[in-house]
């Protein structure tokens, strides 16, 4: 959900500058690993998110509410499974969210902490096969991928050196990517039946 549906980053910047009196922004995140760059430890950092309230703040990806909704016109599902299953009321602040933004989210899961997303997929969106995955985090990235299903990954500085998926700038790309694939992939299978 964070930094692809909803942006956090540049928030979170300013409040972790402020704790570490660094002056580092979002846009210079090139890893993964925010106590890494920012020299914190994890109780650090969930302090600060729990005392800036960021989850609760954050704000929607500029093309969010358009491509979700493109996706539903389509006639998908859509879900969101999201990493904030660390935070004690993650998953009631992603429905909130999604509320307050008036999205078309069909499904949400909270992964719990220490899961990974690929461990939870599946169960989490039983009613269907999943047609793409979209994430900016390279683990859940990589995890998904070796699913089989059609995975991208959200353009952030902390993943450019993922050359080897399907890169996207913004929902609509992912969703416009999905619909394109699923329609060849369908269009096949309906020309060769039991192949």
């Amino acid at each position: 959900m964070d930094e692809v549906i909803v942006n956090i980053r540049d928030r979170l910047a300013d409040h972790l500058n402020q704790a570490t009196g660094k002056n580092i922004p979002a846009s210079a995140w090139y890893q993964h690993d925010l106590e890494g760059i920012y020299g914190i430890d994890s109780k650090q950092l969930i302090d600060i998110f729990f005392s800036s309230r960021i989850l609760e703040t954050a704000t929607l990806e500029p093309d969010a509410d358009k491509a979700l909704n493109n996706a539903k016109n389509f006639g998908y599902n859509v879900g969101i499974l999201t990493a904030r299953g660390w935070h004690h009321d993650g998953l009631n602040i992603s429905q909130q969210t999604v509320t307050q933004f008036q999205l078309p989210v069909d499904h949400i899961v909270a992964v719990p902490l220490h899961a990974k997303k690929h461990e939870v997929i599946r169960q989490a969106f039983p009613g269907g096969p999943v047609i793409g995955f979209v994430d900016d985090n390279p683990a859940h990235v990589r995890g998904v991928s070796t699913l089989g299903i059609p995975t991208f990954v959200r353009d952030r500085p902390w993943n450019t050196d993922m050359l080897e998926y399907a890169r996207v700038h913004n929902l609509e790309h992912f969703v416009d990517s999905v619909h394109n694939l699923h329609l060849t992939t369908r269009q096949s299978s309906d020309l060769l039946p039991g192949f």
